[in-house]
């Protein structure tokens, strides 16, 4: 890819789709791959409100494991201390 104006926009909207997760992880991930490892700087910026969005929607029953791109990890004591949590919220 040449770095063109399109291209930089579509990068920005891919990274933006990865942390703010308006998409399934992997198709951001696809759409990531499909560019040079180097890219133009400063492209999006990554808020701490920004950070603490995606573990807050995962507590919260918004987006699954799977859909955060953690499914695949495997860990069974990370499911299983998540179900406890989840259990003693009534």
């Amino acid at each position: 890819m040449t770095g063109s104006a399109d291209e930089l926009q579509a990068r920005k909207s891919a990274l933006e789709d990865l942390i703010h997760l308006w998409g399934p992880v992997v198709d951001a991930l696809k759409q990531l791959r499909a560019f040079d490892w180097d890219g133009a700087p400063d492209l999006v910026t990554l808020l701490p409100a920004t950070v603490i969005e995606v573990p807050d929607r995962y507590l919260s029953d918004a987006v699954t494991a799977e859909e955060i791109g953690i499914g695949q990890m495997g860990s069974r004591s990370a499911t299983t201390s998540r179900s406890r949590r989840c259990s003693t919220r009534s």
